[in-house]
């Protein structure tokens, strides 16, 4: 059975991932930064002959990489956690997301299920040992498990009312008032067989609380994953944008040339 301890295990694996991954990105910017560029670009051609090509231009960039759109990335991870992530090629941290995503939209439709499948239970078992009519109200079922009886709360009802009147706060016409709103009539009239009965339905119905907060646990899980994932890809469409260039100067009346690296932090 799926529980709250299951969406707390995907949510810290993907933050291990996460801290994994941004490791391996200062990795590479640390490599990136260690050795030297080689440029696919002189491979057809000469020093000469590239010399030549740059001659009129006194300073030539070799490399040239697309810039990408943080607000895109961002409206993209809003709607689809790792989307933004894959679009400026993170797809380690996409997997992630979109890993965390997928599993917490399984555990919401487990926890929903099982809490509508808990409603019914609860309703059917009070109609079998309490002879609640099917379909009363949430009001009605949430009585039932305060009190053994309909009765008990009729009494606990003009109980209350008369103490009001006897103390002068309330009139005769506020109290028959009172009374009449407030009772519970024969229609969704409950009296449980046994105690047994009585707390077995109370636990039914505390099953179905924790459910609903597992359900909303689930769902607080969705859009956390959102809200890191449009700041991750916000961060690291920053990262991506910081671009490396290569230029070539000719020099020695295009004799050689010198390759200048430029890298923007």
């Amino acid at each position: 059975m799926v529980n709250k301890k299951l969406v707390l295990m995907i949510l810290m694996l993907s933050f291990m991932m996460l801290c994994m991954s941004t490791s391996n990105d200062f990795r590479q910017t640390e490599n990136d930064l260690r050795y030297p560029v080689w440029i696919d670009y002189f491979d057809d051609l000469t020093i000469a002959q590239f010399s030549e090509r740059i001659a009129d231009n006194p300073q030539t960039e070799i490399n040239s990489v697309t810039r990408k759109s943080a607000s895109l990335a961002m409206l993209m991870s809003a709607a689809v956690p790792g989307s933004g992530q894959y679009y400026i090629g993170k797809n380690t941290r996409a997997t992630v997301f979109l890993t965390a995503d997928i599993f917490s939209f399984f555990a919401l439709y487990r926890f929903s299920k099982e809490k509508n499948n808990l409603i019914d239970h609860y309703q059917m078992y009070a109609y079998s040992h309490a002879d609640l009519r099917k379909g009363a109200s949430d009001d009605i079922y949430s009585l039932a498990h305060r009190y053994t009886s309909s009765d008990e709360y009729n009494r606990m009802v003009i109980l209350y009312a008369r103490n009001f009147l006897l103390a002068n706060r309330i009139t005769q016409e506020e109290y028959d008032e009172y009374v009449e709103r407030n009772i519970i009539g024969h229609e969704d009239s409950w009296t449980w067989q046994t105690d047994f009965h009585y707390n077995e339905y109370r636990d039914i119905r505390r099953d179905k609380q924790n459910y609903e907060i597992y359900e909303n646990f689930a769902v607080g899980a969705l859009i956390v994953n959102r809200l890191i994932s449009v700041i991750d890809a916000a961060i690291q469409t920053n990262r991506v944008n910081r671009i490396s260039h290569v230029y070539a100067v000719p020099i020695d009346n295009g004799r050689g040339i010198t390759l200048l690296y430029e890298h923007k932090f």
